[in-house]
């Protein structure tokens, strides 16, 4: 309905409980104290109790697009490939959530439908500090949706294109976080199939920081020094990926503009038989990502999606270190192994990733103040003369008995006993 009165505004946000139920008092307090619909809209912006996003809706009299299913629209919050993104709150249990519409020609054939509600429930099996979880999934009208965990924070794309190459501890530590949440996945049977810095997002959430502390995935953390924490990776978008690998008959989605997944971090098999890759294509797609975090840089970047899909197949892994010299021999090796041509040729799982990033990655998950109180421990002995220092100390004791037997003779002599 188009913004006519306060009256009737009143009344929308009230009806829709676009407004919480806990604030309607305030609703109504502040609309005694306007006489224009605008200006009393703005005010609602102003303290609060709507979004600048909600407010456009409503102006331009599409309130009705506001609510979809049991959820509230509040922010429009990014588009993509499969549908759009939205920050809503669940009206009955009032869940902050990330509310994902696929768009309607992905979910147009039967199969498609079938093939979502399988990886849903699939996602729905994932507990775990760095993935995001998965609350629910329905349809309302000809709309497929899916409601996840809310995360606050900054994509890695972002991170990097806003601070350039990361530090190479941090880089670790955050692909490191990554591999332990993509086990945990492909325990359960699900491959992400689009692993990127994009879908992988660093939240400085404190709450956060403590469940990763007490669930073990951050061993260097001591919960009383969560302050200094640097943030947690949480994975994105798991089994939402397919959905975007496949035409509705089951082929690979070739045509330029229409190609899915993330051509800059596609595994080789992936392009070729996408319906039959295994936990080795996220492998590929991490190591492509820890490439992208120490170099600020696409493994692959010029050319069309077709194009760079070649070069994944045919081409060269590049090195990291003819980009970023001081990158540490092994990690460069580790980085060019997880993204070798043939799966068998990889890291095996994402399990050894996280293990092997973390000699490079340790410093990172430590606290400022720990990294501060580290003092360099005492050399010890050499074999040569560990191995003799119990000659030593017996000389060492049979002289402190002479020297004590001596000096009681000197006494007694002294006092003539």
């Amino acid at each position: 309905m188009a913004v006519n009165s306060v009256a009737d505004l009143c009344g929308l946000l009230r009806q829709r409980e676009i407004v919480e139920p806990v604030r309607h008092d305030e609703l109504e307090l502040l609309a005694a104290t306007h006489a224009d619909a605008k200006a009393f809209l703005k005010d609602l912006v102003d303290r609060g109790l709507l979004t600048a996003w909600q407010a456009e809706v409503i102006e331009e009299g599409r309130d009705s697009e506001l609510q979809i299913g049991s959820y509230l629209l509040l922010e429009r919050l990014g588009e993509g490939g499969m549908g759009v993104v939205y920050k809503a709150r669940h009206l009955v249990m009032g869940r902050i959530v990330a509310l994902k519409v696929i768009r309607r020609e992905r979910l147009i054939k039967a199969e498609a439908v079938r093939r979502f509600q399988r990886e849903i429930q699939l996602a729905a099996r994932i507990s775990h500090p760095n993935v995001v979880l998965a609350y629910d999934a329905d349809r309302f009208g000809d709309l497929h949706f899916f409601a996840m965990e809310f995360v606050s924070g900054i994509d890695l794309g972002r991170l990097v294109r806003k601070r350039g190459p990361l530090p190479v501890d941090e880089a670790c530590e955050y692909v490191r976080q990554a591999a332990l949440g993509l086990q945990h996945a492909h325990d359960c049977g699900l491959v992400h199939r689009d692993i990127k810095p994009a879908n992988l997002v660093l939240t400085l959430a404190k709450g956060e920081a403590l469940r990763a502390s007490l669930s073990g995935v951050l061993s260097g953390m001591k919960l009383n020094s969560l302050d200094c924490f640097q943030g947690v990776i949480k994975i994105m978008d798991l089994g939402l990926a397919r959905l975007q690998e496949l035409d509705d008959d089951g082929n690979r989605i070739t045509l330029e503009g229409l190609i899915v997944g993330t051509p800059d971090f596609l595994a080789p098999e992936q392009a070729r038989h996408s319906s039959s890759v295994d936990a080795r294509a996220d492998i590929y797609g991490l190591g492509g990502t820890l490439f992208f975090l120490l170099t600020a840089r696409l493994p692959f970047p010029d050319g069309t999606p077709t194009e760079k899909i070649l070069k994944h197949a045919t081409f060269p892994v590049p090195d990291v270190k003819s980009f970023r010299p001081d990158v540490p021999s092994g990690l460069a090796v580790l980085a060019h192994k997880m993204m070798a041509k043939a799966p068998k040729d990889r890291v095996q799982t994402a399990a050894e990733v996280a293990s092997a990033l973390e000699r490079f990655s340790l410093e990172a998950a430590l606290p400022i103040p720990m990294r501060e109180r580290t003092t360099p421990a005492e050399p010890r002995p050499t074999a040569k003369w560990a191995s003799r220092g119990w000659i030593w100390r017996i000389v060492l004791g049979l002289a402190a008995v002479c020297l004590i037997g001596g000096g009681i003779g000197l006494v007694l002599w002294a006092i003539g006993i």
